[in-house]
């Protein structure tokens, strides 16, 4: 809050100072091996690090106070904003606040409400943001709104008119968006899976999640809404003082779009409004992977997000001139004659680039020497790099002091972290990552919302993702290591007799943290519970295989499929409270049979694991039966589930035709009892006559 007027005075408002809070942690580790050593937020985007972009919109927007939220590599960031000069900027004032506990968006915004530092409404945005968007109009519309209605707690800032392709470009997952066309009323926000190969019983499930449901009391009260697929969210929010309230009020909310957005719009009875602000000249966007960091690099050349480009120069350090063809030079590099520097590329200060060498849709750092007929096209090298005669770098992240010898290839997609050497004439796979630095998970672990954490302890070693795989390739890729953790989390709290509410705490911090939903962990303890019936997979380790049975039923006898049953039974009725505390909608169930599926046929997540699936396939209609007996699956949830496999191709039908004696008892059942309320209204009828 700004000091009150020196002058005095009866009847003279003070005036509230606009302040922001910036997230300088991105709570995730899409861009490891490269943040185990750098914070995300510090990596140079076009030569000019994140943060630097980030403030410097909120200084011509006229903010007034920053507070910058620091986690992990907090001492370099504050050495940054120290020698940036942002500590003692007359732009504003900027204070550092540093919490190395927290692990997601939700716990650093309850920090910032325990603190008690923001009294006002505010700029909620993340480091990595990239905009040159005016955001007076969107606050004057805020703050407008706020003055008839409290309860407009938050306008999210959207980009619109943006194709699938763009969107595909920008790293960003589809999303369908319902609002008021005139007001700008969020009613509905739903981020869309694009779905990939896999089981078969994953065409149901990617059918599912194609399907967009309304709900008709949209239409009840305006006479129309707008349904939307050609927005992105920018992560920039003009917030009221009860959104960070509401963080604190509850601590399931951990992420702002996922959590916060979808858990105030399901709660419209509490009568809290989110409002959609849309840009459609105007740039903002989020570096959140390698490719949304390739994509605003080359709008910050193609000078969409001007004044923001390299000839401004951001930093007093640099003089960078603009060429044709969108070609940034500073004045300080040595260009060889025969160098050729073509379009869509920046070259920074003290960088040699040698004779007969190509840069082309490139970025160089500074005090870079680009050796004799080297190539680079669509490279990004940071700062120090040392490339040799001939070296080939296609579409490629090279951090700082990186050495590449004489001959040597780098393909696509590869990344090579701090100081790496590539020996003469080696060639960089597509797609590897290659750090000093050990992966603090396992090699091909890459999941998209791990908490990013500095780096611990050196050591030789990589970690590789297929170049061109899309982000639901990646999400296959990881499904397996979540299955596996949930299912140890699951055996221990049997083994240890761990209390309900305690598994579930660990379970939640272990969704949030591989940003999965409650039907992926319910899913996976219902055939990790189902395992338990017969011996243990020969995956399983060995402290485990204790809680296992040491025979399994002869499945070819009625006698040994009841049995089955009758353990299958038990332990559905053992651990019934812990799975309903995870199956929280309809969705939810269906999701669970749809894994049910694949676990009794031994596909997707279940192939060639070991796990006796299978056998479940010949009581396949009793367990759901024993399922819906003890309320975790409904009825609705089942016949909806049976509507939609009835929509699949007829091998994909296998289960739907298994299940079917109960689903004929199910909708025998749901007859009698409609039947018999018939004829009790008829009688009371009758008798009122």
């Amino acid at each position: 809050m700004a000091p009150p007027s020196r002058k005095g005075g009866v009847g003279l408002e003070t005036k509230e100072a606009l302040s922001a809070i910036v997230l300088a942690d991105s709570f995730t580790q899409k861009l490891r091996p490269v943040t185990l050593q750098r914070p995300k937020v510090l990596l140079p985007l076009v030569n000019t690090p994140m943060l630097d972009y980030t403030l410097e919109w909120l200084a011509i927007n006229d903010v007034e106070e920053v507070h910058i939220f620091v986690c992990a590599h907090a001492d370099a960031v504050q050495e940054h904003l120290k020698a940036r000069g942002w500590l003692a900027s007359r732009k504003f004032r900027v204070h550092v606040v540093v919490s190395t506990n927290c692990l997601s968006v939700g716990e650093a915004l309850r920090v910032m409400d325990n603190r008690d530092v923001v009294k006002s409404d505010f700029i909620l945005v993340a480091g990595d943001v990239v905009s040159n968007m005016n955001l007076r109009p969107a606050l004057a519309a805020h703050l407008e709104r706020r003055s008839s209605d409290k309860a407009s707690i938050m306008t999210m800032v959207m980009r619109g008119g943006l194709s699938p392709a763009h969107i595909r470009r920008l790293g960003d997952m589809p999303t369908t968006v319902v609002m008021d066309p005139t007001s700008g009323r969020l009613f509905k926000f739903e981020e869309r899976e694009e779905g990939g190969g896999g089981a078969e019983v994953d065409v149901a499930r990617r059918r599912r999640r194609r399907r967009f449901v309304l709900d008709t009391t949209l239409f009840s009260e305006r006479d129309s809404v707008q349904v939307r697929s050609d927005m992105v969210e920018a992560s920039i929010y003009i917030c009221a003082p009860e959104v960070l309230m509401l963080f604190s009020d509850n601590f399931d909310y951990q992420n702002v779009r996922k959590d916060f957005v979808s858990g105030v719009l399901s709660e419209e009875e509490l009568g809290n409004k989110l409002f959609v602000h849309e840009l459609r000249d105007e740039y903002a966007a989020r570096v959140h992977n390698l490719r949304s960091y390739d994509a605003v690099s080359r709008d910050v050349l193609a000078r969409w997000v001007y004044p923001f480009c390299p000839d401004t120069n951001l930093s007093s350090e640099t003089e960078y001139q603009f060429r044709r063809g969108h070609v940034y030079m500073d004045s300080h590099v040595q260009l060889a004659r025969q160098a050729r520097v073509s379009h869509d590329s920046c070259i920074g200060a003290g960088s040699i680039i040698s004779d007969g060498a190509l840069v082309e849709a490139s970025v160089v750092g500074a005090n870079c020497v680009v050796g004799p007929g080297c190539v680079l096209r669509g490279a990004y090298l940071l700062d120090d790099v040392r490339l040799e005669a001939g070296v080939c770098v296609e579409a490629a992240l090279l951090c700082d002091r990186v050495v590449v010898r004489e001959g040597a290839a780098v393909r696509r997609g590869a990344v090579l972290s701090f100081d790496v050497v590539v020996g003469p004439g080696h060639e960089v796979p597509e797609g590897a990552r290659v750090s000093l630095y050990r992966q603090l998970r396992a090699p091909g672990h890459s999941s998209d919302d791990d908490v990013e954490v500095p780096a611990r302890e050196a050591t030789s070693t990589g970690a590789s993702l297929e170049a061109g795989t899309t982000d639901a390739e990646v999400a296959q890729a990881v499904g397996p290591m979540f299955k596996r953790e949930v299912g140890e989390t699951f055996l221990r709290c049997v083994k240890e007799s761990i209390a309900h509410d305690n598994v579930v705490i660990e379970l939640n911090g272990l969704k949030i943290a591989e940003d999965r939903t409650f039907a992926d962990c319910a899913r996976y303890m219902l055939t990790t519970m189902l395992g338990l019936c017969l011996p243990a997979p020969t995956s399983c380790r060995s402290e485990y295989r204790e809680l296992y049975t040491h025979s399994a039923p002869e499945a070819g006898s009625r006698e040994g499929l009841v049995e089955l049953l009758q353990r299958a039974s038990a332990q559905v009725r053992r651990w019934k409270a812990l799975l309903q505390k995870f199956l929280r909608s309809e969705d939810d169930q269906v999701e669970v049979l749809l894994t049910l599926e694949e676990f009794c046929s031994a596909e997707g997540d279940y192939e060639a694991t070991g796990e006796h699936g299978p056998v479940f396939a010949h009581i396949f209609a009793q367990l759901l039966k024993a399922l819906y007996d003890e309320d975790i699956l409904t009825e609705e949830a089942i016949l909806q589930w049976a509507a939609e496999k009835s929509l699949a191709e007829e091998d994909e039908k296998v289960f739907l035709r298994k299940a079917q004696p109960f689903l004929s008892w199910l909708q025998d059942a749901e007859e009698e009892s409609a039947g018999s309320g018939s004829e009790a209204s008829s009688d009371g009828d009758e008798e009122e006559a």
